[in-house]
């Protein structure tokens, strides 16, 4: 078990190139999308962020959830990844994209639960 913050640490660490990644294989891939997705991967990012900070019950579970399995970071990344290359063949075989977009929205939800912990930390007591 690995506490929340180095969870979600190790999370964007792992994830953040993966994406990057994911970014570089549209572009090469996909070229006439590869914009679309890095605008919307961003936006959702973003989107999840502000949402995870305005749905209350979200915090709630941040503050409950303290410890996570080792074993569920490296399977959620590989989870991740694997949808974001789904998504690229998809697009390239002219179908919809959408599965791409999962690991933007689990890269919001940690880069949220990470700052609200640094700042919960960081708080005086």
């Amino acid at each position: 078990m690995i506490p929340a913050k180095k969870y979600a640490e190790a999370y964007l660490l792992i994830n953040f190139p993966v994406w990057f990644l994911g970014l570089f294989l549209f572009f090469i891939y996909a070229n006439d999308y590869a914009g679309e997705y890095a605008l919307g991967s961003l936006l959702m990012i973003i989107g999840v962020m502000a949402c995870t900070h305005c749905i209350k019950k979200c915090r709630y579970y941040i503050e409950k959830l303290t410890f996570f399995p080792r074993s569920l970071l490296f399977s959620s990344s590989i989870f991740a990844a694997s949808l974001t290359l789904i998504g690229l063949v998809a697009k390239i075989n002219g179908d919809s994209p959408a599965a791409a977009f999962a690991l933007p929205a689990s890269l919001g939800s940690a880069c949220y639960r990470y700052l609200y912990l640094l700042k919960k930390e960081n708080r005086p007591r």
